[in-house]
């Protein structure tokens, strides 16, 4: 052996999968088994492992996802849910009100408001940016406010109470979603 060589370490063998960590407390993990469990309970599922795993999904967190997850899971409706509730409660938070209204929006200065929920560090927005991003996101929601009244006719207020509000869907919402989809999807290609 070369006196300049490191010895040859001999690999040892794992044995199953290596053990996580869990950053939460014992009273949060109660919680959430006893969360998982009534998920499980309201899809219809039978509680086992492979369930209350498969209860962790994110969609599964609200009323539109759970209906959409009993019609058969589709991403692309889902996350034609979640930008349509990313837009509204950004639109929310800028008005700073319960139920958003022009009047009340127009009036709002506060830096707090005017954050992306996505974002992690922000800096303070000057009155310029400001403008441009509750002019952004309020043209977003008013055609939005536009396509789904095309789509869901009497029904329009009832599919943003579901989405925006997490209200319990009725039975026409889904089928709904997928037209406003396709709806929205056509629209984004034609102006592309």
């Amino acid at each position: 052996m070369n006196d300049f060589a490191l010895p040859k370490i001999k690999k040892q063998r794992r044995k199953g999968r290596p053990k996580k960590v869990s950053s939460h407390t014992s009273e949060e993990l109660i919680t959430m088994q006893i969360v998982l469990r009534a998920r499980c309970k309201e899809m219809g599922w039978p509680v086992t492992e492979v369930t209350l795993r498969r209860a962790k999904a994110p969609h599964l967190s609200n009323e539109a996802g759970r209906e959409i997850e009993r019609f058969g899971f589709d991403a692309d409706l889902y996350d034609c849910v979640k930008s349509i509730h990313k837009i509204f409660t950004m639109h929310r938070q800028l008005c700073d009100a319960v139920s958003p209204t022009i009047d009340s929006c127009s009036t709002y200065t506060s830096d707090e408001v005017f954050i992306d929920p996505d974002a992690r560090n922000y800096e303070p927005l000057n009155e310029e940016q400001k403008t441009a991003q509750y002019k952004s996101i309020s043209e977003e929601r008013h055609w939005l406010f536009y396509a789904i009244s095309i789509v869901a006719g009497s029904f329009s207020s009832k599919v943003i109470d579901v989405i925006v509000d997490n209200r319990k869907p009725f039975p026409e919402f889904v089928p709904i979603i997928i037209v406003l989809h396709q709806f929205l999807s056509d629209s984004i290609e034609t102006v592309n």
